[in-house]
């Protein structure tokens, strides 16, 4: 692979070649690579997704149980 003449091209370049030769994935075949590609945006989006709608009510839950045990009263 030669690296792009761009600064933003080389960056994302030079990241896909670190995470291709880090997890093995440049010795899969392409539609290999599609599949991890795929599982791993779901995987991320739902994680993300998750986080997005239940951190707020758990750190309520946590300041409110951290108030109870601080001060003794709800």
């Amino acid at each position: 692979y030669r690296a792009p003449k761009s600064r933003i091209g080389r960056f994302f370049w030079r990241w896909r070649l670190w995470f291709e030769a880090t997890f093995a994935i440049s010795m899969l075949q392409p539609w290999e690579k599609g599949l991890i590609v795929v599982f791993m945006l779901i995987f991320w989006g739902l994680l993300l997704t998750g986080i997005y709608r239940y951190l707020p009510y758990h750190l309520e839950f946590l300041y409110r149980r951290g108030v109870y045990y601080l001060s003794g009263t709800e």
